[in-house]
């Protein structure tokens, strides 16, 4: 989707009880310029992880880990921010 895409920025949603943190981690590698933020539900099921991105200076990916939504609601705000912004 990405390739289709090359000029887009995604947001990744996942969680840790299967393979989403590796399989984020790289995506965020082979396409950092393409991925926004990474969001990651704990649910206490997968093993502790720590994903790990691309250097900072080629990419601004935010990651964020949360177990309740109301974790995440201003970074999602944020992001529908920037997104509405930009049009």
């Amino acid at each position: 989707l990405i390739a289709q895409f090359p000029d887009t920025r995604f947001i990744l949603f996942g969680d840790d009880s299967q393979h989403d943190p590796l399989v984020f981690e790289r995506i965020a590698s082979k396409y950092p310029k393409n991925v926004r933020s990474v969001f990651l539900r704990k649910t206490g099921w997968g093993e502790p992880f720590e994903i790990q991105l691309p250097p900072a200076d080629n990419t601004d990916i935010d990651v964020h880990l949360y177990e309740h939504f109301s974790e995440i609601e201003k970074p999602v705000n944020n992001l529908i921010n920037e997104i509405t912004a930009g049009r």
